[in-house]
């Protein structure tokens, strides 16, 4: 989630790349490799058009896991998707799997099926900011596509990952509903409050560790056990808050690979448990989804860890299938940066190739992009020698991906407007609106 991790101040730790022992050498390095390689792509009414737009959907089409990553903020990676998702639905069913925790999932999955976007809006005043990225109205769009037509009786959008860590208010209204006494309301109507009064300093200081309970303290998780003993969707949502704060709490505690290190590890273990209860089984069960490009790409990402991207690709080929890894990335143009630490006058923010981090070297061996342009990076592995002459990165890069979509001039993405709303009366509330520091 570069996003998030860039604002709270996460090291992108770029990775180095040698050339594969036995290789032929190339004479010189190719500075315009990448761009002779670029071929026209464009979406046109929601349908793939150009030469590009074949070579997509043919590759997508054939493997059994389809990728996206995405720098967050941006619209086109969730139009893209939701492109992917109707043209793939004649193949029989996709789940999408997403960045959000799974009880958020249901929710998400629940809102999409009754088509009501001004529920959206209305999740969002009262709990704001608790589902990324399902706060953009693309990503909203792209769950309606993943649920269209679709029987209701098997659940098509799975969370794999942590609940975040401005989502507690929306747990503890589910958790108040399942109280069985005045007392264990009280109890949750407090955590709920001191939540909340969280997200109030959130905003008023800008400080993303003055966030929500479950990063910068502890709930206390015994006792919410002991009140809802004997109810098991109450305690799988205690225990899911209790895992999400253990992740947060090491990144708190300074101890940021670690962090990732198990936030990929729950990835993995809830994508397995969900993949072993499909009526297909992990053997056939197919995917989509989108997420931050560091989550899918093969091999060690910045991070420094083997996240989703590895674990799918070695899955595909265990079942002699494949996975395809798409990255989708801007060149130039603005993404929406807008967070309670960020505030709303974060809605465009423009954005350059340095901006990108690890992803940068893909995008300065673009060049000029006009339009929409796609590169078959499977196909450029045989000549990553000369690339790895050119930068290092870049090389790992054409090894981590299957293939590259420059958006020239990519479009910030569409804030539902509940969320700003809830994000304007908060501010608005607060003696820090007035200090024009902030």
């Amino acid at each position: 989630m570069l996003l998030a991790l860039r604002c709270l101040g996460v090291l992108t730790l770029l990775a180095a790349i040698v050339p594969a022992r036995g290789a032929a050498p190339d004479t010189a390095a190719e500075p315009a490799l990448i761009p002779r390689a670029m071929q026209p792509i464009a979406l046109e009414h929601g349908r793939f058009t150009g030469a590009g737009g074949a070579a997509l959907l043919a590759s997508a089409a054939a493997a059994q896991f389809v990728l996206i990553g995405e720098e967050h903020g941006f619209a086109e990676p969730a139009d893209v998707t939701r492109a992917l998702v109707e043209a793939l639905r004649p193949q029989g069913r996709r789940y999408l799997i997403a960045e959000i925790g799974p009880l958020a999932a249901a929710d998400i999955e629940r809102l999409a099926r009754a088509g009501d976007r001004d529920a959206w809006s209305d999740l969002y005043r009262r709990a704001p900011f608790s589902v990324p990225f399902f706060w953009f109205i693309e990503d909203i769009a792209m769950a309606e596509a993943a649920v269209d037509g679709a029987a209701d009786d098997v659940p098509l959008i799975w969370g794999i990952d942590q609940e975040f860590m401005l989502s507690p208010s929306l747990h503890f209204a589910a958790l108040r509903e399942r109280a069985a006494d005045a007392d264990t309301r009280a109890f949750v109507d407090a955590l709920d409050a001191a939540d909340r009064a969280a997200f109030r300093t959130l905003t008023e200081t800008r400080d993303p560790a003055a966030a929500a309970l479950t990063l910068a303290g502890a709930p206390p998780f015994a006792e919410l056990r002991a009140r809802f003993a004997g109810d098991p969707d109450a305690l799988a949502r205690i225990e899911a808050l209790a895992d999400s704060h253990a992740i947060y709490a090491l990144f708190h505690a300074g101890r940021g690979f670690d962090n990732n290190l198990e936030r990929a590890r729950l990835m993995k273990r809830l994508l397995r448990e969900r993949l072993q209860a499909t009526s297909e089984g992990p053997g056939a069960a197919r995917l989509i989804g989108k997420f931050g490009a560091n989550h899918v790409q093969r091999g060690h990402t910045p991070m420094g860890i083997l996240d989703i991207g590895t674990f799918l690709a070695e899955l595909a080929a265990w079942n002699g299938n494949t996975s395809f890894h798409l990255l989708v990335l801007p060149v130039g143009g603005a993404r929406n940066q807008v967070l309670p630490f960020t505030g709303p006058e974060a809605a465009a923010v423009p954005v350059s190739c340095t901006d990108l981090g690890a992803y940068a070297p893909l995008c300065a061996a673009a060049g000029e992009v006009r339009g929409w342009q796609y590169v078959d990076l499977a196909a450029l592995r045989p000549r990553r020698s000369a690339l790895a002459r050119q930068d290092p990165a870049l090389a790992e890069l054409v090894l981590g991906f299957d293939a590259v979509l420059f958006v020239g001039g990519a479009q910030p993405a569409t804030m539902v407007p509940g969320n700003l709303a809830a994000l304007n009366e908060t501010a608005d509330r607060s003696p820090a609106a007035e200090q024009p520091e902030l």
